[in-house]
């Protein structure tokens, strides 16, 4: 059994001794989610330091073999306490949850030929977060307006997709990160009966198109006025054979160009959605000792499953422990095609009409 330590820091004061817990850390949310429970045999001298509890609202950050994996707010508290024991458990969130729960009441709500640095800085400035983007930042954007009622997350992702980016939370550093996502080539192969405890594939193609279409307008100027400042682009998703139409929204493209980066990205990630593996790995980390990490990708041995897309992309790690179970430390992967998040891929189709 692959053993971790794992520590909850909280006003300075680090605490072990949890038995058994979760942590959820996704490219496609911004505020990992995470559970964990105590419990300490009163007087046994079982477990180190003296009982200690965490209540809702408090700050905290996990740490795993003195690697931070995430800090957030505990947001659901439950203590026990009788003659024998002292036990508790606490549920939470990144620090980023309030992005995610709260729409955005700041001002400005419209932007016009603004960066989508300045954009997303303004929108999560309420809550003192900063922006950095890595890689190019694209052209400006003429114009962009924030929704009544849209939360912060989904404004900062709306403009986000403008220009191919996605929003990563940098744990402990209360900035956010505006990246290509880049996949990480893994040298750990994930191989059924190895490291694989289990193995598993589903295929959705219920929310897959044939055709995305997408109609908008822009300004218009003394030279560009009326028919000219409405603009219209479709793409097609050749694994698709039969006839399935999707119109979708264009607010917020200013463009043939804007709208054809928001249709790709909507093509490529239902299609990359469509085929999903899922793995329960033993332990936390890979043969080369890192931690298993969306964003990474591994070649994954499954002919079992059919599968025709060795290397797949972690988008999902979800970290389990429970001490008293055979497997104490396990990682449940969530793997997906990387063109899932890319608004570039063209991926070829196969003889059977499958994304490989």
């Amino acid at each position: 059994m692959a053993l971790h330590d794992i520590q909850i820091r909280h006003e300075q004061n680090r605490h072990r001794g949890v038995q058994r817990g979760s942590i959820t850390l996704s490219l496609e949310e911004i505020a990992p989610k995470f559970s964990f429970g105590y419990q300490s045999d009163l007087g046994s001298g079982r477990y180190e330091g003296s009982a200690w509890v965490l209540y809702a609202g408090d700050l905290i950050e996990i740490l795993v073999d003195d690697e931070m994996i995430v800090d957030g707010y505990v947001t659901k508290g439950k203590v026990k306490r009788d003659e024998k024991e002292h036990t508790f458990q606490a549920e939470g969130m990144a620090a980023t949850l309030d992005l995610v729960d709260c729409e955005y009441m700041g001002r400005p709500r419209a932007f016009t030929h603004a960066t989508v640095a300045q954009i997303a800085t303004k929108i999560v400035e309420p809550w003192n977060f900063t922006i950095e983007v890595v890689g190019s930042p694209g052209a400006v954007i003429p114009r962009f307006k924030v929704d009544k009622g849209e939360t912060a997350f989904d404004a900062l992702s709306r403009v986000c997709r403008m220009r191919g980016l996605w929003p990563r939370y940098r744990p402990g550093s209360y900035t956010i990160e505006l990246v290509t996502l880049d996949a990480t080539p893994g040298t750990t192969p994930l191989v059924l009966g190895e490291n694989v405890i289990e193995m598993e594939r589903d295929t959705d193609w219920s929310e897959r198109f044939s055709v995305y279409s997408g109609v908008g307008s822009c300004s218009g100027t003394d030279d560009q006025f009326g028919e000219a400042t409405r603009f219209r682009n479709t793409l097609t998703d050749a694994g698709i054979s039969r006839y399935r139409p999707k119109r979708l929204p264009a607010r917020g493209v200013d463009g043939v160009t804007d709208l054809a980066t928001r249709l790709k990205l909507e093509r490529n990630h239902r299609a990359g959605n469509s085929e999903t593996i899922t793995c329960t790995v033993s332990g936390w980390r890979d043969y080369e000792g890192n931690l298993w990490r969306p964003n990474n990708l591994h070649t994954v041995d499954a002919p079992e499953l059919g599968l025709s897309t060795p290397n797949l992309l972690i988008t999902t790690a979800q970290y389990d422990w429970d001490v008293a179970m055979p497997h104490g430390f396990t990682t449940k992967l969530t793997l997906k095609r990387r063109e899932a998040f890319d608004h570039e891929a063209t991926y070829p189709i196969d003889e059977r009409g499958e994304w490989r």
